[in-house]
Order: structure tokens, then C-alpha cells, then sequence
């Protein structure tokens, strides 16, 4: 009996060759959309498992309070680690991680390496890396000792077995390499391709290893099996509380150690000073929802256009069932159909996907690209998506059709009453239709405000020029300084220890400052280190006092300049009752000099913070340079001619601050060009839709528009007849859809502290644009009907 229900299901199919296309396109395009997206949402949650137990592995945060302001960072100090696997008996095992830029040098090889790490021997065990060359027993045994990945070798080594050789490091010191790193999965929230052995850290830099509260590791630990992880935070606190090192500290200051599972930290995390880039779980689940809206509006799709045909089924149906066939026998026959046009548009589907895959993967920059371990799941998702679609689609047909009465069929009555379920799901189409448009609008202007938002300082035609690790700079600055300065096309310069427009990575330094009662109190806020030229050259307002300057002496030392936030938290009410105030903190005191207006020196998605300006020469990482609108091209070239005259280790590279900027928003960028691409996707399934109802409706219709053609009706009148009732339902779905778009805009736009206004024009604009696209599909069909011949419709049956 199977092998008729299928032999009969490919004689249907193809007999109703429009039909079976119409609804197979829609079925393919929501299939392959699905599966895109099931890859990508299963790549994104499917971060930091690759590590043996990693269910027990936690990141160690840092949670402190100062003076009332919070700092969450994701780091901690040196001596956490090795204290937690001594005083706390549920923590197996534990390992640090230092990050940094360093240069490395072999031959004429000179390479400024970004987020270079050392870690302690452990981490192979916590974080289950592993080697292709050497003993993770034995490769940190020495201080400056280093393990690479192949790539990382070849740069250096080029064909040469490097291990065993030695690397020249900021070009002070030399370090052996040990081991040959595997290189870190994809889904890995670390990114490193060199791991040097923390003896390296504490033989440069001993004294971080004695210092509890300078925050510059990353700490992870394992705990053993059955350990609850909110009790073990407990007790790590507990324990902490009782180190000297914290007893009798100010009510002021609040320190406590937060457990992050390794698995959460890539999705879940908003801590600062994170090891690499973060992805978001509100934009997964965001694209999740998608997915399942083009895979409903899909099944919608083959429901409405199944009904719609009931008609022609009609006769069919009433003729098995007078010659003795059952309803159950029926309603296979027509789930047999749908099972089969569905497996042919997964198919169809997995074609789509594996032509389209490498640039989906290459645009997100994530290797999407399955393995040959994929398959088993792979094939669970495939065939359970058959059976889904192939059931959800085909079940209300085919159990609706099955339930024709045979004699009233025969009889010529009307088979069907069934408009306002097709006129429901049109609205659920249109619907979800529109909730897509307006959420991929508001991501695209919400992109479009953080990049045109006025962040309180200049950024057009600025550059910013790195030059940290390269002593035959750093040491000349000044000499560099009036060399640039001389060249046609630059007006004007300044040295710093990070960019603003790069949404600064330091976190907050503890310092005291001179209340309104002239006592000292310690707080908390983030510093940028800056020359006497940065306020001007960034055209940040000074509000109150004065800036720094070169006439003044003790501005290298004992000057500080804080912004309008830090007055706040300070205290004051007013920003020149903080000129004059005392401040104690590294590596001296003095006296704030002035007070600037606030900026946003970090990521829009957060309120701007405290920040103090300082002048310490010695940390100056980074070159801006202001050019005039004129030939960028070559005051860069005149630009990098100087740089290089000055015989720098490293080669001259520099980022636009506009670009730098922009960057920090490349993730939403990217959610609004996807969610825009399966938006379209939307769209062309409900008008595939809209265009069949429209074709059947217009069939249905035939004779009586050639009766009315003859009594005198105009084309327009009958194409007005004709899409009137359709286009009401767009707009009875632009409606639905206001509250549901609003609810996923709103909680995705929850993420910035700062957020376009007057949305609501995005709502009417996308009804809009449904109901003009919804008006285009179905006045083709109605159009070509109130042209016909009167005398060919009246002839039609």
C-alpha cells in the first residue's frame, strides 16, 4: 500500500506541476534558511566545550566596589590562583593567563604580535590544550620558554624544526622555543597563536605576584566533580575574606571573586577586560526566533495554497471515497504527498545551503563549514526536519481534505468554507513579515546612530598610529613629533596610552581625591594617560580649570584633569569646586588642574564612566595625528617616510579613528545585514503565498468578472475588487505585528545605554512596504483577470 500512496503522491505532483513548484520554492527557501541558521546558532552556543570536564572549568572574576562604583572585570590578581588551590578543597587544579603585545624578532623577521600569552603549566590540563611538539610537563620548566602553532612558526622559522631555537622578544631578550602549540579550536573565546611560560612574567615583572588587588591575570580553575558552583563561590569568598591582605580594608571598597562557567563566558559575558571578542545571547536568540519564523511561514505557506486548491481536489477525493475508501486512507495519500514534496525541497534545500555556505561562512568570519564527525547530527537534523515540515505542512490538508462529503462533492456544492483559516494565516505571514522588516530597520539605524553619534571628541580625518613595543620610537618621541609636524598635510599631532575611539580596554584604577570636607576618600575610575596636546587635538571641551601644558612643570607628576562624570561621583555639584582638589595615586600625587566634558571614551552600550587624564610619559602606546581634508594619500605616504627615517623595529601601520570606532559595532552590523538577507527571505515565501491565493482567488472568480466586464465594470474597478479584501489583511498584519516587533526591538536595543528616538516610523514605513509589495503580487494576477476577454471568461469552467 506504501508503494501506491508514493507512486500515487509523484503522479499528483507532477500532474500539478505550478502548484507542486509554487509550494516546493516556498518550502526550499524556508528549509535552507532554517538550516543556515541551525549552523550558525549551533557554532555560536557551542563555545569552550572542546576541554575534557569543561563543565567544571570556571573562568575567576573580579567584582569590586569603590566609593559606590561597581567594576566587573573579567581579571584577576597573581596570587589568586595558587591560594584557591591551596585553601579551597573543591578546586582540582588551576592556571593564570597573562596577555600582552609583544615584538618578535628572528632575521629579518619582525613581527608586533597581538594578545601574545603566558600561562602556567597547568593550563594544558585546565584548558585541555594540547601539543604537537613537546611535554606539556616540561616546556615551562625554564622562564622564557615559549610554545607556537604551526602558523605561528612558519612566520619565523619558515620550513626549520624551531624547536629547540631561539626568538629575540621586544628585542631585550631571548626565548627558546619548547613545543609546537595545536592551535586553538574556532570556538574558543581565547585567540592566541604564541604561549610563553608565566617564570617569563614573574622574571620581568615579580612584584605583580605580591599584589593582591592589581588585577592583570586571567584565572581559571577546575573543580572537582559534584561541586555546586554558587557553593563554591561561597566558599572561595569566605576563605578570601579571611587573607590578611583583605582584613581591615575601608567600608568603602567591596572585593569579591565571581565563578564564570567557560562555556557561558563567549555568549554570556559583559565583564570588562575580556581575553577576545564576545559574541551576544540576546542576537542568537534573536536569529533563533528567526529561523523558526521562516520555517512556520513556510508550512503556512504550503497550508494555504493546499486548502486553497480544495476545489480541485474536491471531485478526487468524493470519487475514492464512493468507491470505498476509507478517510484515514485518504488523508495518507495526501500526507504521503506532502512527505514527498518535502523531501524533495530538502534536497533542494541542502543544494541551496552547500552553494551558498562558504560566503555565509566567510562573512561572519566563523567556519561554518561542517566536518566529516558532523555527519551523525547533521543527518538527525535533515531527516528530523523532513518529518516536521513534511507533517506540520501536510496535516491540516491532508486530514481537512479527507473529511470531504462525498455526495455533496458529486453533487456540485461547495467542498469548502474554510476563507478565514486562509485568511488567518495570510495574516500570520504578513505578520511575521513585517515583524522582521521593522527589527532588521532598527538594527540598521541603530548601527547608523552609534556611528554618527557626536562621542564628544573629533574623529574625522584622524589616525592613529601604534608604536608601544618599539623603543626607536618611544625614545624619540619628541624628535618624531616635530619631524611629523613639519610635513604638508599634517596639522597636528598627540601621544597616548590608548585611543578613546577604540573603546578603551583599561580598567579602573583605585586612587583617593579630596572631598568637599577636605578629607581623602578612595575611589575608583578609568585613566587615560595623555601629552598636553590630546585635548586639543581631539577637540575635547575643557569646562572648568584649564588643560594640561607644556609651561607647566608639575603637569608630568602631580596634575590631574577628570571629566563631568567623575565630578559627580566625587560628589561636587558643581565642576569647579573639584579644581584644586587633592589626589593620591600611582606613581604620584598632586592636584586636579581641570575638569573636561564628558565624552565616550567606551562602547555606546554603556553610560559614560568616571575618567581621570594624567601625564605619564612612559606609557604612551599610541600616535593620533589629525591631516587635512586634502591629500590623504600622500600626507600619509610623506607620514610613513618620516616614521621610518627613524630606523623603527617595526613596520608602520596605522587605523583610520573613524574605522576604529566603527569596529567596535561590527557584531551588530553584521546581525542587521543577516537579519536583512533572511527578512527578504521572509517576504518572498509570503508572496509566494500571496501569489497563489491571488492566482486560485482570480480562477474562482473568472466567470464572474467576465459578467461584470459585460455590464460595464473598468479594469480598475475589477483589480480593486479583486485585491481589496487581500490587501485589508496586510494591513490587519501590520497591526499584529507592531506589539511583537516592538518586544524584540526593545529588548535588543536594551543593550545600549544610548538608543535612537522615534521608532515608531519604522513600524509604518514596514506596513507600508508590506502592503506595497503584498499590492504588486496580487495586481499582476488580478490585473491579467480584468483584461481577459469577457467573452473568454464567461466561456471559463
Amino acid at each position: 500500500m506504501l508503494n501506491n500512496y508514493l507512486k500515487i503522491a509523484l503522479r499528483q505532483l507532477w500532474r500539478y506541476r505550478g502548484f507542486s513548484l509554487l509550494n516546493g520554492a516556498g518550502l526550499t527557501i524556508g528549509m535552507a534558511a532554517c538550516l543556515l541558521l541551525v549552523m550558525y546558532v549551533r557554532f555560536e552556543a557551542g563555545y569552550d566545550r572542546y576541554a575534557p570536564h569543561y563543565e567544571r572549568v570556571y573562568r575567576v572574576a573580579t567584582d569590586e566596589t569603590a566609593a559606590g562604583e561597581p567594576e566587573r572585570s573579567a581579571m584577576t590578581a597573581a596570587p589568586i590562583a595558587p591560594f584557591l588551590v591551596e585553601a579551597v578543597p573543591d578546586i582540582e587544579a588551576a592556571s593564570r593567563l597573562y596577555a600582552g603585545d609583544f615584538e618578535f624578532e628572528r632575521g629579518d623577521a619582525i613581527v608586533q604580535e597581538k594578545q601574545v600569552f603566558f600561562a602556567d603549566s597547568t593550563v594544558f590540563d585546565v584548558l585541555g590544550l594540547s601539543l604537537l611538539q613537546g611535554d606539556p610537563a616540561s616546556v615551562f620548566d625554564e622562564p622564557f620558554s615559549i610554545v607556537m602553532t604551526p602558523a605561528a612558526a612558519a612566520r619565523y622559522f619558515g620550513d626549520e624544526d624551531p624547536v629547540g631555537q631561539t626568538i629575540r622578544v621586544n628585542g631585550a631578550v631571548d626565548a627558546r622555543v619548547t613545543g609546537i602549540l595545536n592551535p586553538l579550536p574556532a570556538q574558543s573565546h581565547l585567540a592566541f597563536q604564541i604561549l610563553g611560560s608565566m617564570s617569563s612574567v614573574e622574571a620581568m615583572q615579580g612584584w605583580l605576584f605580591d599584589n593582591w588587588v592589581s588585577g592583570q591575570f586571567y584565572t581559571y580553575v577546575r573543580a572537582r566533580a559534584g561541586t555546586e558552583r554558587q557553593r563554591l563561590e561561597t566558599a572561595i569568598n569566605e576563605t578570601l575574606q579571611r587573607r590578611p591582605e583583605f582584613a581591615g580594608i575601608e567600608a568603602s571598597w567591596k572585593f569579591a571573586l565571581a565563578l564564570e562557567p567557560v562555556s557561558d563566558i563567549y555568549l554570556t559575558s559583559d565583564r570588562t577586560q575580556q581575553a577576545g571578542p564576545t559574541g551576544s545571547a540576546t542576537q542568537l536568540s534573536i536569529l533563533s526566533l528567526i529561523g523558526v519564523f521562516i520555517l512556520v511561514l513556510a508550512c503556512v505557506n504550503f497550508v494555504n495554497l493546499s486548502t486553497a486548491r480544495a476545489m480541485v481536489r474536491a471531485r478526487e477525493v468524493g470519487v475514492r471515497k464512493a468507491v470505498g475508501a476509507q478517510r484515514s486512507h485518504v488523508a495518507a495519500q495526501f500526507l504521503m504527498e506532502s512527505l514527498v514534496l518535502s523531501l524533495l525541497s530538502l534536497g533542494m534545500a541542502v543544494a541551496v545551503v552547500w552553494a551558498v555556505l562558504p560566503a555565509f561562512s566567510g562573512y561572519l568570519g566563523k567556519p561554518l563549514m561542517p566536518a566529516v564527525g558532523d555527519l551523525p547530527w547533521i543527518v538527525a537534523v535533515l531527516g528530523l526536519l523532513w518529518v516536521v515540515v513534511g507533517l506540520a505542512a501536510g496535516s491540516y490538508p491532508a486530514f481537512y481534505l479527507a473529511a470531504f462529503k462525498p455526495l455533496h462533492v458529486l453533487k456540485g456544492e461547495p467542498a469548502t468554507r474554510r476563507g478565514r483559516l486562509r485568511q488567518g494565516l495570510v495574516v500570520l505571514q504578513f505578520a511575521v513579515s513585517v515583524t522582521l522588516i521593522v527589527v532588521t530597520a532598527i538594527i540598521f539605524a541603530q548601527v547608523n546612530f552609534l556611528n554618527t553619534y557626536d562621542p564628544g571628541f573629533r574623529r574625522e580625518h584622524m589616525i592613529v598610529v601604534p608604536f608601544g613595543q618599539d623603543a626607536a620610537i618611544g625614545s624619540q618621541l619628541a624628535a618624531v613629533r616635530s619631524a611629523l609636524l613639519e610635513q604638508p598635510g599634517v596639522e597636528a599631532l598627540t601621544a597616548s596610552s590608548e585611543s578613546p575611539a577604540a573603546s578603551m580596554r583599561e580598567g579602573n584604577w583605585l586612587m583617593s581625591v579630596e572631598t568637599a570636607d577636605g578629607t581623602l576618600a578612595e575611589t575608583a575610575m578609568a585613566h587615560l594617560l595623555v601629552d598636553d596636546q590630546f585635548l586639543d587635538v581631539y577637540d575635547i571641551e575643557v569646562v572648568a580649570g584649564r588643560g594640561f601644558g607644556s609651561d607647566f612643570v608639575s603637569d608630568s607628576s602631580g596634575a590631574l584633569i577628570v571629566n563631568e562624570a567623575a565630578v559627580a561621583q566625587l560628589g561636587f555639584l558643581r565642576p569647579e569646586e573639584a579644581i584644586g582638589r587633592r589626589f593620591d595615586a600611582w606613581p604620584s600625587g598632586g592636584h586636579i588642574v581641570g575638569v573636561v566634558r564628558s565624552f565616550n571614551f567606551r562602547s555606546l552600550r554603556q553610560a559614560v564612566q568616571p575618567l581621570a587624564l594624567r601625564v605619564i610619559p612612559d606609557q604612551f602606546d599610541v600616535l593620533t595625528i589629525r591631516m587635512a581634508t586634502g591629500d590623504l594619500a600622500g600626507t600619509l605616504q610623506r607620514i610613513e617616510d618620516v616614521w621610518q627615517s627613524f630606523g623603527p623595529r617595526l613596520p608602520f601601520s596605522y587605523q583610520f579613528l573613524d574605522d576604529a570606532g566603527a569596529a567596535v559595532y561590527r557584531s551588530e552590523r553584521q546581525l542587521g545585514q543577516v537579519l536583512a538577507g533572511f527578512s527578504l527571505l521572509a517576504i518572498v515565501i509570503a508572496c509566494l503565498g500571496l501569489f497563489g491565493l491571488a492566482a486560485f482567488s482570480a480562477s474562482r472568480r473568472t466567470k464572474e468578472i467576465g459578467i461584470r466586464k459585460v455590464l460595464g465594470a473598468s479594469a480598475a474597478h475589477l483589480v480593486g475588487l479583486l485585491t481589496r479584501d487581500m490587501l485589508a489583511l496586510v494591513v490587519v498584519a501590520a497591526c499584529v505585528a507592531g506589539p511583537i516587533a516592538f518586544a524584540i526591538s526593545d529588548a535588543w536595543l536594551g543593550q545600549f545605554a544610548y538608543r535612537l528616538s522615534g521608532v515608531a516610523v519604522y513600524y509604518v514605513l514596514a506596513g507600508g512596504l508590506a502592503l506595497v509589495i503584498a499590492a504588486l503580487t496580487i495586481g499582476g494576477q488580478a490585473l491579467a483577470v480584468a483584461l481577459r476577454d469577457p467573452v473568454t471568461s464567461l466561456r471559463y469552467e
